[in-house]
């Protein structure tokens, strides 16, 4: 019987039994989507609502009033529910228009005249189609996107009009394409948005579980390095086997765990649009999941957890305190954070060469190749390098793991430094 069963057996029920793991794994799925979907959420609800304007028509021309039928007609749903429903009033200026502006910026918050902003056209706004705009909510982005979309409707419409064109044929003539886009063999109608997020949903679901459960060993060998527990336990057990062990049972329970996201996710996909019909509602349209992307999550959330748990574990066994292995957490995800950054670089290709590069880099692709399988088809070559690359780097971290491990969970005192790290990995 292999000496360590009992070590991950332990590892696995208490981390199983503790009351984060089991909120966790019932709470999980919510967080991650509440993560990804939460900023439109609050960006949405940061939106919306009335919008007093005053235009201020200083350019002889009368545009004024189109561009106030036009900011009225504004939907928010334009701005993908983030717009405002606007309300104008036109006045018709001459010159500077001095006096008209100081009260119109008199009136902004002025709760017995609300105004919200003011838009100034000036006489040469025709000729260099320039506008200033002066408000309480200038800093909005989306709002000051309706207000220079209809602007610009109306000085576009008012343009074609003096040329003596038909603006319905314009309207015709620039209407936009409506593109229909597949996968490569699939049936289904996929936006790049929707598999973007969805391979970032996996990758995130990877990076949480790997720093989360990783830094559970780090925890398990500082506390009982601390408590010298350890000594006891290694008079019956290799140092190796019982870090390898506490790995693999840590690890187990973080198995456990995405399998029941995963069935939570698949009851989603099965039973969310009938139960969102229900309520007079629907659910974002899911892509298919490439069985690459299933395989790749697999396999490099396994392997990925096991490269940064000994990492961890080696932290753990170098810290002599809580604030030190603190300080040791950061740097260890470093390049995992990095993958993130890499991640929003596949939106405009996933066959650009840093994208690439994250494949192949162990510490990175546990979360890049998840996504760029999503995003499209990784040549195998690529995927071989990849495995093979994660495998031997996976074995070379437990290997110095172990070693440092054997030394650092007996040692008490000060950090070692670089240079007594390296005397341990050739003495261990």
């Amino acid at each position: 019987m292999y000496r360590g069963w009992p070590v991950i057996k332990r590892e696995f029920v208490e981390m199983a039994r503790t009351r984060m793991f089991i909120l966790g794994t019932i709470l999980g799925p919510f967080l991650i989507v509440l993560m990804m979907t939460g900023p439109l959420m609050l960006m949405r609800a940061g939106g919306g609502g009335e919008r007093n304007v005053l235009v201020l028509d200083a350019s002889g021309a009368g545009i004024g009033a189109e561009i106030a039928a036009a900011l009225d007609a504004m939907d928010p749903d334009d701005m993908g529910g983030m717009g405002s429903r606007f309300t104008t009033e036109v006045r018709t200026v001459r010159g500077e228009a001095t006096a008209e502006r100081e009260a119109a910026r008199a009136r902004i918050g002025d709760e017995a005249a609300p105004l919200d902003g003011y838009l100034y056209l000036p006489p040469s706004f025709m000729e260099t189609a320039a506008a200033s705009y002066e408000g309480r909510n200038a800093t909005s982005q989306f709002q000051m996107q309706q207000v220079q979309m209809a602007a610009q409707r109306a000085l576009q419409g008012r343009r074609i009009a003096e040329t003596g064109v038909d603006p319905r044929v314009v309207a015709r003539i620039i209407a936009p394409v409506q593109l229909d886009t597949r996968k490569p063999g699939s049936d289904e109608k996929e936006g790049a948005t929707e598999i973007f997020y969805v391979g970032l949903m996996l990758a995130m679901a990877i990076y949480f579980a790997v720093v989360l459960f990783a830094a559970a060993v780090m925890r398990g060998v500082l506390e009982e390095k601390r408590d010298r527990i350890v000594e006891v336990l290694l008079s019956s057990i290799r140092a190796r086997e019982f870090m390898v062990g506490k790995v693999l049972g840590i690890g187990g329970a973080s198995l456990f765990q995405m399998l029941v996201w995963a069935g939570f996710a698949a009851a989603a996909v099965v039973w969310g649009p009938a139960l969102a019909a229900r309520y007079d509602t629907a659910i974002p349209n899911i892509p298919d999941i490439p069985m690459a992307a299933v395989v790749s999550f697999l396999f490099f959330f396994v392997t990925g957890f096991l490269l940064y748990a000994a990492m961890f574990g080696a932290a753990g066994a170098i810290a002599t305190s809580d604030q030190e292995a603190n300080q040791l957490q950061f740097p260890v995800t470093v390049p995992l954070l990095i993958g993130i950054f890499i991640m929003y670089s596949m939106m405009a290709d996933p066959d650009n060469p840093i994208a690439v590069a994250g494949t192949l880099i162990p510490f990175t692709a546990p979360v890049v190749v998840p996504v760029r399988a999503m995003m499209t088809e990784i040549p195998a070559v690529e995927y071989a390098v990849s495995a093979v690359l994660m495998v031997v780097t996976v074995a070379g971290a437990t290997w110095m793991a172990a070693k440092i491990y054997r030394i650092g969970v007996l040692s008490t005192g000060k950090k070692p430094t670089m240079k007594e790290l390296v005397r341990w990995l050739r003495t261990a």
